[in-house]
């Protein structure tokens, strides 16, 4: 994840074009011994270090930039970047990834974000947020409970 928020820092303070077309590939051993190798220890860090991460994008200045970055998912959930609201849009940006840490950590920044009155009554006016909309939110992280999946069958 190292390259990761050195590629996000250099789109939040560069001048920078966003391509359609992949030019680079990494490189990855046979043998899986570099330190990117995709395995168990790998993936856990890679989890661990989720939300340090995507905390990044919350030092975004450019909101276009953000716009262009997360296009698909503002035309999904019709969402569009405030520089007020960054921690509410990112958070939805989140919800959307199929990656659950990453879920989690957008839940947790709308509610952060959420539980201040003046911040709810930004969310209101710009996006007609309710309580009952952040209440849903959480259907975005549901993975199924296996405890009542396990306990159903009794």
């Amino acid at each position: 994840y190292q390259d990761m928020k050195m590629h996000i820092d250099i789109l939040n303070i560069g001048e920078i074009k966003i391509l359609e077309t992949q030019l680079i590939r990494y490189r990855r051993t046979r043998d899986k011994t570099n330190i990117s190798a995709h395995n168990s220890i790998t993936t856990t860090r890679e989890n661990l270090e989720t939300e340090m991460l995507l905390d990044t994008y919350l030092k975004f200045d450019n909101i276009f930039l953000l716009e262009q970055i997360f296009h698909k998912e503002v035309n999904k959930t019709n969402i569009k970047p405030y520089q007020e609201t960054l921690p509410f849009f990112l958070g939805i940006m989140a919800l959307e990834s199929d990656n659950i840490y990453k879920k989690y950590w957008g839940y947790h920044k709308i509610m952060e974000f959420y539980k201040n009155d003046a911040n709810a009554k930004i969310l209101y006016e710009k996006y007609n947020f309710t309580f009952k909309d952040y209440l849903q939110l959480a259907k975005k992280c549901d993975t199924g409970d296996i405890f009542i999946k396990k306990y159903r069958k009794y």
